[in-house]
């Protein structure tokens, strides 16, 4: 039933990249629906644009297959009576599922149809969609770090996998998105709320102060980034303003300064502090200590400007 749509798709992609000499990319996946996890067949996945586009529909099971060409980096999703969507696939071909955390269905009904018509995206369903995250976004890809193949696609001085991880981990710290989890929760005590959502991150984004691992180069960048993005949160100075126009649709955003979002992020970072302090001295690998007495002073900064 094209209602269930909800004019949001989960999309949970498989991606296997396939170097050939022109780097084309075969992207596999799964469209299914946000609600119920159920496949959606006969969804057009399209690529490129006038003569070099390419159109698949989704099978019965949801899945799909395309070619993606050199330079094209967005897939777009059309369902018969509802808005395309169009997402961008990274570095490594994974479409994100980010939309799905903070995430809001919309069930457009008439008057005289029952039901809601806004229904925030099921708790369990936004921990799943971090889960995976966490897992094919955030670990360090070391499948994909093949030397003899890098050495053949892209120059040492570039750095395609933290620049994806830190544009992830951008939007999952997104203003509008914390926001919407705090009207959700003012809604609905049971919703997800964003200092849970904030440790669950700090978990999977510092699982070596548990398993004392060394940390590597992705993941101390990773780590640093979420430590300025929550500062950034906490500090009280105001934002340079953007020059030209600005232009915004739909009711003005309220003050980040004004929420649980400082807060939370404050909290968040004094925690951290903790458990950075308590585990450096039980660190052995010279570059992890360094980052994290690093990182430990950078909290302190950030807490306490002087």
């Amino acid at each position: 039933m094209k209602s269930k749509l909800r004019k949001c798709l989960q999309l949970l992609l498989l991606i296997l990249p396939l170097w050939a000499a022109a780097q084309q990319r075969t992207i596999r996946g799964k469209v299914t629906d946000a609600k119920d996890g159920g496949p959606l067949a006969g969804v057009t996945v399209s690529s490129g644009t006038g003569t070099a586009r390419v159109d698949v529909t989704t099978n019965d099971k949801g899945e799909f297959s395309i070619a993606l060409a050199p330079g094209v980096n967005e897939l777009t999703f059309s369902y018969v009576g509802y808005k395309d969507i169009v997402e961008k696939v990274n570095a490594r071909g994974m479409v994100n599922v980010v939309m799905n955390i903070g995430g809001i269905y919309t069930d457009n009904k008439t008057t005289e149809q029952d039901g809601q018509v806004y229904t925030p995206v099921p708790k369990a369903r936004q921990k799943e969609a971090l889960n995976y995250l966490q897992k094919n976004v955030f670990e360090t890809p070391t499948w994909l770090l093949n030397k003899s193949i890098l050495d053949k696609i892209t120059s040492p001085n570039s750095d395609r996998v933290s620049t994806l991880q830190d544009n992830v981990l951008a939007s999952l710290l997104a203003n509008t998105r914390l926001q919407r989890m705090i009207s959700s929760n003012n809604r609905d005590a049971n919703s997800y709320r964003i200092d849970e959502y904030f440790d669950d991150l700090k978990k999977g984004l510092w699982t070596e102060l548990v398993t004392k691992k060394p940390i590597d180069n992705y993941r101390r960048n990773l780590q640093k980034s979420f430590v300025e993005r929550l500062g950034t949160m906490v500090s009280t100075t105001p934002s340079p303003a953007s020059g030209g126009f600005v232009i915004t649709f739909g009711p003005p955003a309220p003050d980040p300064k004004k929420s649980d979002i400082p807060s939370v992020a404050r909290g968040t970072l004094r925690a951290l502090r903790t458990e950075i302090s308590a585990t450096i001295p039980t660190v052995t690998d010279r570059m992890s200590r360094y980052h994290l007495q690093d990182v430990a002073d950078r909290i302190d900064h950030i807490l306490d400007p002087k």
